[in-house]
């Protein structure tokens, strides 16, 4: 894939080159989910939304971090059908487990299910994986603009995710951009938040890239089924010589929320993707799981502040 010209010289730009593509994969589409929510019978039986998840777990018990909208929708659904090797396995909505989330727009957009057992044991018969605590990362939104890290954010956009073949299951989609505001990205045109949130910046002329490995087209698709799907933090910046990036650098630091519609700045087709930071996930689960609340706590001392309060 040949770069923007404004990449071609950035050091920190391998999340976007050919050879990185299949690792960033292979690493994150383990972790994530995508969402069909499903009413009808039979013939009958449509789509009514999409969305995506990230498969997290704590002291043995596993979760689904979405967005709270997703949740909201699903509770008007009559199956919800997460996609995963073997194709789409149906749920009535209750049977996936305990589900908490809130949802008020501009204000929180936040949510999670704690997995039933034999849920979690039909995901991960397929090929799919929990991320342990390890691989999470809670930050303030003034720490990551200081960082001033690439992210890549991965999902399920309905516009790309159509079935594959073999009932394989839906296709990932991830890009790698970096924060809207921050060095020579421009600021977002998305309204104020009121969370602890970032917005990433997404050129629409930066590769997609699918499950398969392939180059799907060099231009960004609508994120619409995206939502509830991870922002990663690269782990790219600061560059130190002589150390190469590693996969494992990423990081989950927030959940997709929403998104801009297209705007030309300098030029340049765009998009701005909104990202609510998982510190909100992880105290919201502590809030209504006592039994982990002591480990995340812990864990993460920051959770403590009010900050993350539901």
């Amino acid at each position: 894939m040949k770069l923007p010209p404004d990449l071609e010289n950035e050091p920190d730009a391998i999340l976007l080159r050919d050879e990185t593509v299949p690792l960033i994969d292979s690493r994150l589409n383990p972790f994530t989910v995508a969402l069909t929510l499903l009413v009808g019978e039979g013939a009958g039986e449509h789509p009514t939304g999409n969305g995506s998840g990230v498969l997290v777990q704590f002291e043995g018990r596993r979760f689904m971090l979405t967005a709270g909208h997703v949740l909201r929708e699903m509770a008007n659904a009559e199956r919800c059908a997460i996609t995963i090797r073997r194709g789409m396995h149906k749920f009535a909505p209750p049977s996936l487990g305990r589900a908490e989330y809130r949802f008020q727009k501009g204000v929180l957009d936040v949510g999670f299910i704690e997995l039933a057992p034999s849920v979690a044991s039909t995901i991960e018969a397929n090929e799919k994986m929990f991320a342990g605590p390890n691989t999470l990362l809670v930050e303030g939104r003034a720490a990551l603009v200081a960082a001033n890290d690439w992210m890549v954010m991965a999902g399920f956009p309905e516009e790309v995710s159509k079935k594959a073949p073999h009932a394989t299951g839906y296709r990932l989609v991830h890009t790698s951009t970096t924060l809207a505001g921050c060095g020579p990205a421009p600021a977002s045109v998305l309204g104020p938040d009121s969370h602890q949130a970032v917005d990433l910046w997404v050129p629409e002329d930066i590769g997609v890239y699918s499950v398969t490995g392939k180059l799907e087209g060099n231009k960004v698709p609508a994120f619409a089924g995206a939502s509830g799907g991870g922002a990663w933090k690269a782990g790219v910046r600061p560059i130190r010589p002589g150390i190469a990036w590693n996969v494992n650098n990423l990081k989950l630091v927030a959940i997709h929320v929403g998104s801009s519609d297209s705007v030309v700045l300098n030029g340049r087709s765009t998009r701005f993707a909104r990202e609510v930071l998982i510190g909100h996930h992880l105290r919201l689960i502590a809030d209504r799981t006592p039994e982990v609340r002591g480990a995340l706590f812990a864990r993460w001392p920051v959770l403590n502040d009010p900050l993350w309060a539901p």
